[in-house]
């Protein structure tokens, strides 16, 4: 398995990106009552209609990042 070395520079930055996504993620995507809007159940309907053959494996983003360094 390939050893992860981060410092706490690298560990700030991703905890300020996790929490970007996060409010990303959940800004105008769900109502006051906790249902997503209509804009993300579009949104919803059409990622499932995405096939299974075009989704990137967690190795591949994987290799990506790591030969990008």
């Amino acid at each position: 398995m390939e050893e992860l070395k981060l410092n706490s520079d690298d560990i700030k930055r991703l905890i300020e990106d996790v929490a970007l996504i996060k409010r990303v993620l959940s800004i105008d995507k769900i109502d006051s009552e906790g249902e997503l809007t209509s804009w993300a159940k579009k949104e919803l309907e059409k990622a499932r209609k995405i096939p299974r053959s075009e989704y990137v494996s967690h190795e591949e983003i994987k290799k990506k990042f790591f030969s990008e360094k």
